[in-house]
């Protein structure tokens, strides 16, 4: 129903977020992301997916179209429910996870806080054959506290569906005055010559 939503980011959770264009969207999302998420008042555009249940409709969010398809596969897995596949994507060590998945090691997957033995075999057993389509999280958008300025502003970027690389570039044309800012600034600086 909804393939993506972009709007201005009202709050910032924790669980949910919630993003307004005229409407305000309650979304989840993985909590990497969401700390990951540019200052409120800032545009955020993220990929969506919609469940429906008896006891309601919940939205869920990913800053890149890569990461819903998995949550996609995940919740396709017995025994998976959407708050698990979060928590899946959600923690630092995501990329190993998937690597575990492909690699058939149960152990590294009961790592991850709500996955069991079986629960790691049965991820293994049903995606494993999956696992070359996919591509790995890349690390680089988990590990923005450890990098500087400028690449946490061009990972924010990516987060509101700017295209990574153009993401850099932009950074990188600033002027030089510009680009020794906070990220907040780097952020607001580059997106006055993205046009969304």
């Amino acid at each position: 129903m909804y393939a993506l939503i972009q709007g201005v980011l009202e709050d910032a959770g924790p669980p949910t977020i919630v993003l307004a264009g005229g409407v305000g969207y309650e979304l989840w999302v993985p909590e990497r992301a969401r700390r990951r998420l540019p200052p409120i008042g800032s545009p955020v555009r993220l990929y969506t997916h919609l469940i429906s249940r008896e006891d309601g409709l919940s939205l869920y969010g990913f800053p890149i179209a890569q990461e819903r398809e998995l949550f996609r596969l995940l919740i396709g897995v017995s025994g998976i429910g959407p708050k698990l596949a979060l928590s899946i994507l959600g923690d630092e060590e995501a990329e190993d996870a998937f690597a575990a998945i492909r690699a058939g090691e149960p152990a590294r997957l009961t790592r991850i806080k709500g996955i069991g033995r079986k629960t790691a075999e049965r991820l293994i057993v049903e995606l494993r054959d999956k696992a070359s389509a996919w591509l790995p999280v890349p690390r680089a958008a988990v590990t923005a506290a450890a990098a500087g300025p400028e690449e946490e502003a061009a990972l924010a970027l990516a987060a509101m569906g700017v295209d990574p690389e153009r993401a850099r570039v932009t950074i990188a044309g600033l002027e030089s005055a510009e680009r020794h800012g906070s990220v907040e600034e780097l952020v607001r600086a580059a997106l006055q010559r993205i046009p969304f």
